[in-house]
């Protein structure tokens, strides 16, 4: 059994006034990404994790192999997928740093290197690579939810691209993940899988 989790901006106030209320977690539990039970529970708010100062870290998994997740080798590496899911590597802490035209704004942090995810340049091809909070482009945005728990990880600053496990075919261990073109399929969308401990 796995738990995907995704973030969801609830406030209809919101699209009136911009004025963002806390997103909500939305928990799914389910065998496979398509099935979910009917009733889905709101398991906490996502203010009060923060308030809380408790720590709870994710599996980044791409739509076409959730036995595979992001991860960062050491702090001199790309992103890269990797099967390793136990790995402090292979597990992210997302903060939420509200919303921004319609999506959630977030920081992704790696447990095992305690450094942020950021674009090494805002362009084709580029490179993901690990960085202190707070450097130019670790500010992510979370495209719209795509089969109930899929979303792209779009730069801030450069909405038209998005994380993708680039080389096509079917998605391998070490593979690359870099800037592309958002295209809404199945190595460019990702769901955020809970970590049991």
């Amino acid at each position: 059994m796995k738990i995907y989790f995704v973030l969801e901006d609830t406030s209809a106030a919101s699209a009136i006034t911009n004025n963002h209320a806390p997103s909500v977690f939305k928990i799914y539990i389910g065998v496979e990404f398509a099935e979910f039970l009917q009733d889905r529970v709101f398991l906490f708010v996502y203010n009060t994790i923060l308030k809380m100062n408790v720590a709870i870290y994710f599996n980044i998994v791409p739509k076409g192999n959730d036995k595979l997740s992001l991860y960062f080798e050491n702090k001199n590496s790309t992103l890269k997928l990797h099967k390793n899911k136990d790995s402090d590597n292979a597990q992210w802490e997302v903060k939420w740093l509200g919303a921004e035209n319609g999506k959630d704004k977030v920081v992704l942090i790696n447990k095992g290197l305690g450094m942020a995810m950021e674009a090494k340049e805002l362009q084709e091809a580029s490179s993901i690579v690990p960085s202190d909070y707070g450097n130019k482009n670790t500010d992510w945005l979370l495209g719209d939810i795509k089969d109930g728990v899929f979303r792209g990880i779009l730069p801030r600053k450069k909405e038209e691209l998005n994380l993708n496990a680039w080389q096509g075919g079917e998605l391998y261990d070490g593979q690359d993940v870099r800037l592309y073109p958002y295209t809404e399929t199945y190595n460019d969308l990702w769901a955020f899988q809970l970590v049991e401990n």
